[in-house]
């Protein structure tokens, strides 16, 4: 017999109450089903909806995914209020996430803390990649339909930049029935003169019937500064406006053929650098913004296109997705003037998948990808006629078979072959460097294999080792240095993971974890880190981290829902590496054992929700979130610390089945430690208090 969760709370001890982590991330909604008792009455019994992903590259019911997966569903974005990334990333477990404001905070996955290069994290929208080296764009989250979040190495399916994990914010597609929705918020900030502002608004139109459909959404949002600058006397200078604008269209050609095509628009502008330069002018209190030092704004204009063909063939399916990408990134930066980054990336990839009921499932593919990327310093300082040019092309194929030795006991072996062409052009006429050319050609073969053992209906252990890796690069601007390396080469991991997943009292509590290790070797690193104006990247020595997750939800009772999620992980260097001279560290040598930089060694949430009807065809829901980050370094040789992080949000909401209305507080007991440490602060978010508001038809 199943025993209850008040049975199973009961035997726990009480830290093991507290720390059972998990996952916001297991779910979404919820639903009522009837089932009779002894006596043939109905009764209701409330149970964790389950949630259908697609992080394989297929269909699969989360739970039973041998992966450490975190889904955030709509439902569940919308009881937290979450806007962009920094309003769920806190709530994952292992994932680490450093503000710097739009378009420029650091995410780091199990302590894979990128120290040079490109991301460590797959960052894709819909099925395009965004990576950027630190400048993923802050996708709005209205009208999307979920998060997954793949935690560990993903280097068979997603490939190069996936060392740590793989982020995919899938939107919503169109319906075949009329739907609109509109969302607004009004809020203030402490410590800012201005009011924030949000609209959302979605309509979808089915044009033909079960045939053809588009659907589109329109966002505004503009969000007064907190941070002044003491110098010139001016107040919020770090205000941020944001425009998006998204459609799509979907046509069922047959009951076997689908196309879906996408337009997605994004143009966000910030006033100035969310960074303050300590001691100047500032205090922990009163922080403030100094000219000369960082953006003095910046303006990101990101527009993609994608097109989707899902072909049925009858115990397979055939996919195709082409995307394209124009993103142009301008800043003005002390004391180059205006920065202007513009790229251009066309990508395709095309698999097979099997479909069937089968022991043997299977699934292959390739993929290309072309990006340019110029980079030009223009306007207002003496090297406005500085260029860099980059051109890089890539090709893939990968490939995963699943076999089921039994009911009960599956193995799975992945593999991926990727090669990639990267050529540049330099030109810095006021150095005397002109039409410095070099070109750098990777390539890797990266394998995945997993047994997975289903000791019951609902649980399942297994064990996974994975690759993943990053693709070397070249170095744009030579350095008299005699340690410089005009070409870097790639750098890899291995990461052996052992996990569980379970389902408990009828479906009411889901309990999942992980333990995991990672051997990172040549790891890629700032060959002169205290010359950041003109670092340039070189491979040290190793790394590993090691950690722990664990993850619950649980429907106590059919008006409270609770959720708790976290984890432990160490992230060290195994030899001594570089870092930036100082007082704390006059060598400018990190020894071994010290700490990946922006990476916490313990994370913790925890939410609860209580609904109840208030009135006839009302319900109030009453929502409290909290999260813990633990203190981490802002460099290798563990100097420039941040603070540990404890953040508190509220929500309350009165709701029917077409509107809601409601009050909210982010960063209740305005927490304003700094989150991270580099040349500059960059410190929390003040409290913000708000209203909102929604209608749906």
């Amino acid at each position: 017999m199943t025993p209850s969760i008040l049975q199973i709370l009961k035997t726990l001890p009480g830290a093991t109450k507290l720390g059972l982590t998990v996952a916001l991330a297991v779910g979404s909604g919820l639903v009522f089903a009837q089932t009779t008792d002894e006596d043939g009455l109905e009764k209701e019994n409330l149970v964790i909806e389950e949630i259908i992903v697609t992080a394989t590259k297929r269909e699969e019911r989360l739970q039973d995914l041998a992966m450490s997966v975190a889904v955030l569903s709509s439902a569940m974005l919308k009881d937290m209020g979450a806007d962009d990334m920094r309003d769920f990333a806190r709530t994952v477990p292992s994932l680490a996430f450093a503000e710097r404001g739009p378009g420029r905070s650091r995410i780091v996955i199990r302590g894979m803390a990128p120290l040079a290069g490109v991301g460590t994290v797959g960052v894709y929208i819909d099925g395009l990649s965004v990576n950027a080296a630190f400048q993923e764009p802050d996708y709005k989250l209205f009208d999307v339909e979920r998060i997954e979040v793949l935690r560990g190495p993903q280097g068979t399916l997603f490939g190069e930049g996936s060392m740590g994990g793989t982020i995919r914010i899938l939107s919503k597609r169109p319906s075949n029935r009329m739907e609109a929705e509109f969302e607004g918020t009004g809020s203030k900030t402490e410590g800012s003169s201005a009011v924030n502002y949000l609209a959302n608004a979605m309509i979808n139109i089915p044009l033909v019937e079960d045939k053809l459909a588009i659907r589109a959404v329109v966002s505004y949002r503009s969000k007064g500064g907190w941070i002044d600058d003491l110098t010139t006397g001016e107040s919020g200078i770090n205000d941020e406006e944001t425009i998006v604008a998204r459609v799509s269209a979907q046509l069922n050609v047959s009951d076997n053929l689908t196309v879906r095509a996408m337009f997605n628009y994004q143009d966000a502008s910030l006033g100035s650098s969310y960074g303050v330069v300590p001691g100047i002018g500032s205090t922990i209190d009163e922080t403030a913004s100094i000219p000369g030092f960082g953006p003095e704004f910046m303006d990101d204009e990101n527009s993609t296109l994608e097109l989707d063909i899902n072909y049925s063939l009858g115990g397979s399916e055939l996919v195709s997705i082409t995307g394209y990408t124009d993103r142009s990134i301008g800043l003005n930066s002390f004391p180059f003037g205006i920065l202007i980054n513009d790229f251009e990336i066309f990508s395709q990839e095309i698999r097979l998948a099997s479909t069937g009921d089968g022991p043997l499932h299977w699934l292959g593919g390739a993929f290309y990808k072309d990006r340019s990327e110029p980079v030009t310093v223009a306007e207002g300082s003496p090297f406005d006629s500085i260029v860099f040019e980059q051109d890089v092309k890539q090709l893939a194929f990968f490939g995963e078979l699943t076999y089921d030795i039994s009911d009960r006991l599956h193995v799975t072996a992945g593999v991926r072959y990727f090669e990639e062409n990267k050529d540049s052009l330099t030109d810095i006429p006021p150095f005397g460097i002109v039409g410095f050319f070099a070109e750098s050609d990777n390539d890797a073969i990266t394998t995945k294999w997993n047994i997975t053992y289903d000791t019951s209906d609902d649980a399942l252990v297994y064990l996974t080792a994975a690759q993943g890796f990053r693709s070397g690069g070249i170095n744009q601007i030579p350095n008299p240095s005699p340690l410089f390396v005009a070409e870097y080469k790639e750098d890899k991991a291995w990461s052996y993971e052992g996990g569980f997943k379970s389902v408990w009292s009828d479906g009411r509590l889901i309990f999942n974890g992980a333990i995991y290790y990672v051997d990172w070797k040549d790891v890629q690193m700032s060959g002169d880190p205290a010359n950041q104006a003109i670092a340039w990247t070189t491979n040290a020595g190793d790394a590993h981290t090691f950690g722990i997750e664990l993850e619950m939800m649980a429907q106590l009772t059919p008006s409270l829902l609770l959720t708790a999620g976290g984890g432990f992980v160490e992230a060290e260097i195994d030899e001594p590496a570089l870092a930036t001279p100082s007082l704390e560290n006059p060598t400018g040598i990190a020894p071994a054992g010290s700490r990946l930089p922006t990476v916490p060694e313990f994370t913790f949430n925890a939410s609860a929700q209580y609904s109840r009807p208030v009135f006839e065809k009302f319900n109030g829901v009453f929502r409290a979130d909290y999260t813990h980050t633990g203190k981490s370094f802002g460099r290798v040789d563990e100097t420039l610390p941040s603070d540990e992080l404890d953040i508190v949000n509220l929500r309350l909401t009165l709701q029917s089945p077409r509107w809601q209305i409601g009050l909210f507080a982010d960063n209740l007991f305005d927490n304003r430690k700094v989150v991270l440490q580099l040349s500059e602060l960059f410190y929390q978010r003040p409290r913000t208090l708000g209203v909102f508001f929604a209608v749906q038809y």
